[in-house]
């Protein structure tokens, strides 16, 4: 390999430039050859290729590259057979040794059985005796004293001849013709006392009609083991015949593509913005239970999916999203933020998303799509079922959109999930797993604002050239709309934002409102019970409509203001003090009121005076009893002072950094072929000044 080449081997397996790097060509051989090097390597392989090497490890190293042609069905020196031998060269798997190709030793066990042949008949031949292979000589016609090694030669060129073998294959029973067919097309192994059916005795009880009888002798079957036979791959290939010939794949699939109007915009990551942060405010307040055996169960994601009013796909991206990313972190049983979590949310919006994209390209499994084997959902943040699917996935989904011109999009996801089956058909053997992983993680990809409109974004191409996290959020900054400080409010006692949210906004109206809606503009509605919220954190009318006042882009609708003070005016009529316990107010028609209202029956009130009454239940099921049928009751302590119910933040630890040393990186690939290739020409030079060569 000249230096170009060189470098690009190099580039496409770094493994083999890990550090201590290779001094000379002898030790980057070594680490080429290695067992997982070649497995790394065969995974980055298309399926031509793939199909390529599993046809010469069945006619095995050293094979002509005409052998390989013929089987192929190929006219000589066809150049549509140079794609995949070059893929396979230019990864030092395969080489071309003046006509014949050499492969690397691994690679002769790409698979256990190449093109469901067995193992070749000089190597079953080999371990038996030579009194043995004269019975199978005899079968043929071979005679005379012969050495071991020129029994084996004549009977791997017996059987190597497809007339011969077809001929004694036509005078076989029906019922062992039926065995060969199956041994021949299908599997070649099988198991039983194939040993005996060599013995000069007659194979120990063997009948002679049964087909181990007629097959041994003849070398259609031989043994591979103790009580294991194969049928040779020879007479398996004399079997099939001359029209015969292994698929080979050349055409990758065809996308299914339209042309796009416009450049596609990353604007759907705004709504994920603003769900990770909703959900980082949610669990402060109210964190996710976590299972005893791991993970965020089916029925703790459903309930925050109907309190977020998000998707269950949604909600499992951002959990999964927001503890890789360091914002969130189970703690006492529980999903909790961060102080991480805490900055974050502080930070510019191009800096959030870029660290959610980070995390998004590392996380192990699709987050979106945790199933086992039997399609069933799993938890999530389950490191019990996780998987290693999805860095892989999201780089070759990427790399595949990347390719595509500007001004394209694609139209079907078939097409796209046989393409990145095609490309990689080692990683992604089973399409039927691969096609629920891949739409799922096109979903997220558009969730992130990498894919809009069946396009790559701006930001989805940085992703795909693996942009830092730094640059990710230069150019995100632009991209995203700047969140908005102000909301409209409306006289049927809606709030509209306009656009993203500010954390300060949203904490704001999701603390006297409830949010009906979420898009590019999103909506929350006041409602007699939602001020009540409010008011029992501890604020009151005034400081409501003063921080309701500072956001607003207008003056308040009066229905607004009047919604607040009314609230206030009834808030605290009714007292609920901790005695097991007893409702005091200061108006006797309301006390009376209370002690006949059915929705207050459960509570068993009676009247001890006429602004008390006494109850059987304890203060919190009072209040929630009371407040269900719509009074707006307070607590208040044994001293007479009103109990605050704002639900304190509760924040987990920070992960604790990874005390792991990073590893050695690799050598920079041009480097290290311009030093190998000067090693190997000051070598050859002091070798010729030595007169040796």
């Amino acid at each position: 390999m000249d230096a170009a080449a060189l470098t690009a081997l190099l580039t496409q397996r770094p493994d083999a430039t890990a550090a201590p790097e290779p001094r000379t060509f002898a030790e980057l051989a070594q680490r080429l050859s290695a067992h997982h090097s070649v497995l790394l390597a065969l995974h980055r392989l298309p399926t031509p290729a793939v199909q390529l090497a599993e046809v010469m490890q069945a006619l095995g190293d050293g094979c002509p590259r005409a052998a390989v042609e013929q089987l192929l069905g190929l006219d000589e020196h066809d150049d549509r057979l140079d794609g995949p031998l070059d893929a396979l060269r230019q990864l030092a798997l395969v080489w071309p040794d003046g006509a014949t190709l050499r492969m690397v030793p691994a690679l002769g066990h790409l698979t256990a059985a190449p093109l469901a042949l067995g193992a070749p008949a000089a190597e079953l031949l080999a371990p038996l005796t030579v009194e043995q292979l004269t019975r199978i000589g005899g079968e043929y016609g071979l005679r005379g004293p012969r050495r071991k090694a020129d029994w084996v030669a004549a009977l791997v060129e017996v059987l190597s001849d497809g007339a011969t073998v077809r001929r004694v294959l036509a005078s076989a029973p029906p019922q062992v013709a039926d065995a060969v067919e199956l041994l021949a097309w299908q599997s070649p192994t099988v198991y039983g006392p194939v040993e005996a059916a060599l013995h000069r005795f007659g194979g120990y009880g063997l009948r002679p009609d049964s087909e181990l009888s007629w097959l041994v002798p003849r070398g259609f079957l031989l043994p591979a083991g103790w009580g294991v036979g194969q049928m040779p791959r020879e007479v398996a290939l004399a079997i099939r015949g001359p029209d015969y010939h292994p698929e080979l794949h050349l055409d990758a699939p065809e996308l299914s593509t339209t042309a796009l109007a416009g450049e596609p915009s990353p604007a759907a990551a705004a709504a994920l913005l603003d769900g990770t942060q909703r959900l980082l405010a949610a669990l402060s307040t109210a964190p996710a239970q976590t299972l005893t055996t791991g993970g965020i169960g089916v029925r703790e994601l459903r309930r925050m999916t109907k309190e977020l009013s998000v998707t269950e796909g949604e909600i499992r991206l951002e959990v999964e999203l927001a503890a890789a990313a360091g914002l969130a972190r189970t703690s006492d049983g529980a999903l909790l933020p961060t102080r991480a979590g805490d900055r974050w949310l502080g930070a510019t919006a191009g800096a959030r998303l870029a660290a959610l994209l980070t995390a998004w390209t590392e996380l192990g499994p699709v987050p979106s799509h945790r199933v086992n084997g039997e399609g069933k959902a799993l938890p999530a943040l389950d490191l019990g079922g996780a998987s290693a699917v999805g860095p892989p996935l999201r780089a070759n989904l990427l790399a595949v959109l990347a390719e595509q011109p500007a001004g394209v999009t694609i139209s079907g996801l078939d097409p796209l999930i046989d393409l990145v089956a095609w490309r990689h058909p080692l990683r992604y053997p089973d399409a039927d797993t691969l096609g629920p992983h891949l739409v799922a993680t096109w979903t997220e990809a558009g969730r992130l604002g990498l894919v809009a409109d069946g396009a790559l974004t701006g930001l989805g191409r940085a992703v795909a050239a693996g942009a830092t996290e730094a640059e990710l959020a230069d150019l995100a900054e632009p991209l995203l709309p700047r969140p908005v400080e102000q909301a409209t409010f409306l006289p049927d006692l809606t709030a509209v934002v306009s656009g993203p949210p500010s954390t300060a906004l949203a904490e704001l109206l999701d603390g006297v409102a409830d949010q009906e809606s979420r898009d590019v503009a999103s909506t929350w509605r006041l409602s007699p019970s939602s001020v009540r919220r409010a008011l029992d954190g501890g604020q009151n009318a005034e400081q409501l409509l003063a921080r309701l006042t500072e956001v607003a882009d207008r003056p308040l609708p009066q229905p607004v203001t009047y919604l607040i003070t009314d609230a206030a005016r009834r808030h605290g009529q009714l007292r609920v003090v901790d005695v097991a316990c007893c409702v005091c107010t200061d108006d006797p028609a309301l006390a009376a009121e209370i002690a006949v209202h059915r929705g207050a029956a459960k509570l068993g009130l009676r009247q001890l005076a006429p602004t008390v009454l006494a109850g059987a239940e304890p203060p919190a099921t009072t209040l929630r009893l009371l407040r269900a049928a719509g009074y707006s009751p307070v607590q208040q302590s044994s001293t007479g002072q009103v109990v605050v119910e704002r639900a304190a933040a509760r924040r987990a630890p920070d992960p604790p950094r990874s005390r792991r040393p990073p590893a050695p990186a690799g050598a920079d690939p041009a480097t290290l072929a311009a030093r190998l290739l000067g090693v190997a020409h000051s070598s050859a030079v002091r070798v010729a000044d030595a007169g040796i060569g």
